[in-house]
């Protein structure tokens, strides 16, 4: 009877000691966490849902969660000591979420979100035949080593119509040139390297400042090779998700255009003539000033002897002000014209910044009919 009783003892003691754990435990611990993290989302989708979980405990029974988006400032999300709640979250946004009570920090959870990578077929191999992983992107990221099949690079060549958040995505157009797994772009202040379907670039070596506020980026290939989605990065790491952008490939680039980037057996597209003295009109001081001639030799062209100068890709020209030159009698600094089929008449833009594809003034020209062009041989 005794031995029984001892027992009973026993096991209410440890009972309450445990009980007593659980509630200090419950005070002195709020937490607040989301169920999945990173939230991962399909390559062609820019936002996502994250289920977030919290418990004040019994010392904050009327608990706020707040929310920060990247450096923003926090927002009020519900009063709730305990509970579960979706919010929506963005693709290449960083989240910051609180749990406080009369402004006493009680929790915080980090919440990232990414894209998912397609699937890829592996088999098993030993560790030994695991490749040491190349810094950066090197060349020789492209191969796994030995004797194991060469993956070939997606082909990012050509003008790329961009939509997205910052600078970059703003602009509306770019063009990429691409040899073998090397792609440059605006001249080429940027330069990257293809590995399988993703470019990864950043700043060229040397380059102090752009005209953008980004860095670096990634993109990802679509499998049409005609699309990719990614994102611009303020930092030179070409892996954070500052800015996304998704990316169409032009149709007025052709087929022809893009293969002569990066085939030189290919056969080019003969640029667009833009040599002559052409009629202006829209918005602007260059647009009123009525008329404007042009030179251009190859796929070269200068104007104002030559304040201007600019390259012909196709049939659009991209210029902007001449290395050096800091005053002209003009307000802009840049412009991109796209000429007509008939090769007498273009559309267009001129712009402030030295971005060509920005859209500050939109321009029409004429081919002045008391201009006549030389005879080509």
């Amino acid at each position: 009877m005794k031995q029984a009783n001892r027992r009973l003892l026993v096991a209410l003691i440890l009972l309450l000691l445990v009980s007593v754990v659980a509630s200090a435990q419950e005070r002195a611990t709020p937490y607040i966490y989301a169920l999945s993290n990173p939230i991962v989302i399909p390559p062609d989708q820019t936002s996502g849902t994250v289920t977030l979980v919290w418990d004040g405990g019994k010392d904050h029974p009327y608990a706020e969660v707040w929310i920060r988006v990247d450096q923003n400032d926090e927002t009020f999300i519900v009063e709730q000591g305990k509970g579960t709640r979706n919010e929506k979250v963005e693709f290449g946004r960083s989240y910051e979420f609180k749990l406080s009570d009369a402004n006493v920090l009680l929790a915080s959870v980090r919440v990232t979100v990414t894209h998912e990578m397609p699937d890829t077929q592996s088999t098993p191999v030993s560790t030994s035949a695991v490749p040491t992983p190349s810094p950066d992107y090197s060349v020789s990221d492209n191969t796994s080593g030995g004797n194991a099949p060469r993956v070939t690079p997606s082909n990012f060549a050509g003008c790329w119509t961009f939509s997205g958040k910052g600078s970059f995505a703003g602009a509306g157009l770019r063009c990429f040139k691409q040899e073998g797994d090397r792609v440059t772009f605006d001249e080429p202040i940027f330069e990257g390297t293809v590995v399988g379907d993703t470019l990864r670039f950043k700043v060229k070596a040397g380059i102090k400042s752009t005209v953008y506020a980004f860095r670096s980026g990634r993109f990802q290939m679509d499998m049409s090779g005609k699309k990719f989605v990614g994102s611009v990065n303020a930092t030179l790491d070409p892996d954070d998700n500052d800015y996304p952008v998704t990316a169409t490939f032009d149709k007025a680039f052709s087929v022809n255009d893009k293969s002569g980037v990066t085939n030189k057996n290919a056969p080019k597209v003969a640029p667009s003539d833009f040599t002559g003295c052409w009629t202006f009109a829209g918005k602007g001081s260059f647009a009123r000033s009525g008329l404007g001639c042009f030179k251009q030799d190859g796929d070269r062209v200068t104007f104002e002897d030559p304040v201007f100068e600019g390259v012909v890709v196709g049939n659009t020209l991209r210029f902007t002000l001449k290395a050096g030159n800091t005053n002209t009698a003009y307000a802009f600094h840049s412009g991109r014209f796209v000429m007509d089929k008939d090769g007498k008449k273009f559309i267009g833009s001129i712009n402030r910044s030295l971005n060509p594809d920005d859209n500050d003034y939109p321009a029409t020209a004429t081919l002045d009919k008391s201009f006549k062009r030389p005879d080509k041989d």
